[in-house]
């Protein structure tokens, strides 16, 4: 499991945790049943799993600028192709880069 599943997972936990705290509280007073943690879970993976479905393939070139403190000058500008085929195949290229080097650096780190 890469770490950026990982994050994804753990928030999802703290989420449906905090969901499930807040829960009970305000169920008590209205006389609804509560669902337990295993419910709640077992229907956040269907959600999942059901977006999923939903997801299509996306190609797109993306234009990025850093500028200086001041905003008045670009002072690096990269463009990349980023191509995305569910689940999980990403793929960029970039395009072209002026300026300087460390907005590629950065570019390359986000994508």
């Amino acid at each position: 499991m890469n770490a950026n599943r990982i994050w994804k997972s753990a928030i999802l936990c703290t989420i449906g945790g905090l969901f499930v705290a807040v829960i009970p509280r305000a169920n008590a007073q209205s006389g609804h049943v509560v669902p337990t943690v295993e419910v709640i879970l077992s229907k956040m993976a269907q959600a999942r799993a059901e977006n999923r479905t939903q997801l299509r393939p996306y190609s797109v070139t993306r234009n990025y600028r850093l500028f200086d403190t001041e905003k008045l000058a670009t002072r690096a500008e990269v463009i990349a192709d980023l191509t995305f085929v569910p689940p999980d195949r990403k793929h960029y290229a970039i395009l072209k880069a002026n300026g300087m080097g460390l907005g590629e650096k950065i570019v390359r780190q986000m994508l």
